[in-house]
């Protein structure tokens, strides 16, 4: 006798195979949406922390040791314009302030600060501070703490963010220390 056909054993074990596999590639492509998702959340505030630190950075290094006035939560950078041909220190007619308030990190210029000398701020005096215009540069941030010792700046900032699929909150921790330059 002549076979056409399978029988419906060959049948039920062929599809139970065939579900098999494609249970165990779903389960792969999920579980791969899902590492995208979480790695994807995490590389985005990686790259917003490094640009807030790059930013301060490039406000730093227009500045010197005596330009800079740190608070617990809050950085104030009087940034050098020029020097004239004589040696004399031009200073900017403003005042950049990076404050950490209600979980985020803003950049707020104030003008009309003196240009002949530095300005430097009391710890006090930078916290009753109140910037007009800030720029949020970045939220969901749980810690921001800058340290002045001598002309070493530290900065320590802490993000805290939700990934989806994820039950519990992912944090990030960067940390930079900038060694500020000496009054010429």
């Amino acid at each position: 006798m002549k076979r056409n056909a399978f029988s419906l054993p060959e049948l039920l074990v062929a599809l139970g195979l065939a579900g098999l596999v494609l249970s165990i590639l779903t389960a792969l492509v999920i579980w791969g949406m899902r590492v995208y998702a979480v790695q994807s959340v995490e590389n985005q505030r990686f790259q917003l922390g490094s640009l807030v630190m790059k930013r301060l950075r490039t406000d730093l290094r227009r500045s010197c040791a005596e330009g800079v006035s740190v608070g617990q939560a809050s950085i104030a950078i009087h940034r050098l314009k020029d020097l004239t041909s004589s040696g004399q220190q031009v200073w900017d007619d403003s005042l950049v302030v990076y404050t950490f308030a209600n979980a985020r990190v803003t950049r707020s210029t104030i003008r009309s600060v003196s240009t002949n000398r530095p300005v430097r701020l009391t710890p006090e005096q930078l916290r009753v501070l109140s910037p007009c215009e800030p720029v949020s540069l970045m939220d969901q941030v749980s810690s921001f703490s800058p340290r002045l010792e001598g002309r070493t700046l530290s900065l320590d900032l802490t993000t805290d963010y939700r990934v989806p699929h994820r039950a519990q909150a992912g944090r990030q921790q960067l940390q930079t220390s900038i060694h500020l330059r000496v009054s010429p």
